[in-house]
């Protein structure tokens, strides 16, 4: 007889996962305050929006959740990071053709595939407002842009002012509150009677009841494998929900390597989580530290500042994924991250998840690191 998972013991379903970084609509907690200004911002017409706050205080969450619940008669572009000018414009053109019919359903995240691109006409600058008029009829265009703290400054501004001239356009721009000051004074936006918003970070209260609706929502109940013990010194210690969501999957991978498959689930108490932090602390130590002062990237080669570019801009990214965004076979690149796995030790970790036909090796940098390159 097969072994239970531990997934499987707990009573999650097959395809649940509680800690994942995705947004989880059924879940959702403490995003409905910036989800309504934006809402109501678009209804009233308005033409730009700010949205700055720190890190893990749920900016993108609160974005992604309005492209899932959005106004009516939208359509949305959305992109996320640095990207030239020509790229926008091909996003934009790309997403709009795409949508049959035209729907805020359809969403792409970041630069699209270029099997999707290729299928959308060939638009230059000077035809993009005309061909945007042209195919979104009598609905408006809201063109959102996640992390702009990496974005080129000028062709930040000149493709919002373009559009803002000369479509019927909502713009929400968003990112890190140390990186983008020099937009709360931009006066292009600022003529224009740009809003400026801003999240706060989760309670101590609020970050309970995330993990609380989350387990629920895998087909568990209250916190288990964790203590409410446990569940209440975590949300103390991290303020953030990507955070806290990213120790609790530490752990419970942890868990999953010591359970024995005898359909008897561990629980997770405070002793188990300081003796988690301890070890941990311990692994560190024996490490060569790494500085957060020093630029990593002047250390990497090209592909390895690639791969870490793409790690610090997303949660996560899988095999496979890196495999067709970097256009590289899966051995180069699990080869590239293991020489800078031991460059820095430490930096980048390697978790499991399900895959479509196995579990796939999935990659994220640790949050500290993440945190410091994402306002630079």
């Amino acid at each position: 007889m097969q072994q239970q998972t531990l997934k499987e013991a707990i009573g999650w379903e097959k395809k649940r996962y509680p800690f994942t970084l995705e947004l989880v609509t059924e879940a959702a907690v403490g995003h409905k305050t910036l989800y309504r200004s934006l809402f109501e911002g678009i209804e009233r017409n308005k033409r730009i929006m700010l949205v700055s706050g720190p890190y893990g205080a749920g900016k993108s969450f609160s974005l992604k959740y309005l492209m899932d619940n959005p106004p009516k008669d939208t359509v949305f572009v959305f992109l996320t990071g640095d990207y030239s000018r020509t790229e926008v414009i091909k996003n934009i053109v790309a997403t709009i053709h795409n949508l049959d019919p035209y729907t805020t359903r359809k969403k792409f995240f970041g630069l699209m595939t270029e099997r999707v691109k290729i299928t959308a006409p060939d638009i230059v600058e000077n035809m993009l407002t005309e061909y945007v008029d042209k195919n979104i009829g009598d609905k408006k265009l809201v063109f959102v842009w996640d992390d702009i703290q990496r974005v080129k400054n000028a062709d930040l501004v000149g493709l919002c002012v373009l559009l803002l001239e000369h479509t019927r356009s909502c713009i929400i721009l968003c990112g890190l509150k140390e990186g983008i000051g020099w937009l709360e004074n931009e006066v292009s936006f600022l003529n224009r009677g740009m809003e400026m918003l801003e999240p706060e970070l989760l309670s101590k209260d609020e970050l309970k009841d995330l993990l609380k609706k989350r387990v629920s929502w895998a087909g568990g109940s209250g916190f288990k494998p964790f203590t409410e013990e446990a569940v209440d010194y975590l949300a103390t210690r991290f303020h953030g929900a990507r955070d806290l969501l990213n120790i609790c999957s530490d752990v419970f991978t942890c868990l999953e390597e010591e359970y024995k498959g005898d359909g008897q689930v561990p629980l997770v108490g405070l002793d188990y989580i300081e003796n988690f932090f301890k070890e941990r602390q311990e692994t560190v130590t024996e490490q060569p530290k790494i500085s957060l002062k020093e630029d990593i990237r002047k250390k990497l080669s090209k592909l390895e500042s690639q791969i870490f570019e793409l790690l610090v801009q997303n949660e996560s990214k899988t095999s496979p994924q890196l495999v067709e965004t970097l256009k590289k076979d899966r051995g180069t690149i699990a080869k590239t991250i293991e020489r800078m796995r031991d460059k820095f030790p430490g930096m980048i970790l390697i978790e499991k998840v399900e895959g479509k036909r196995r579990p796939e090796n999935s990659y994220r940098v640790i949050e500290d690191i993440k945190r410091s390159y994402a306002s630079r």
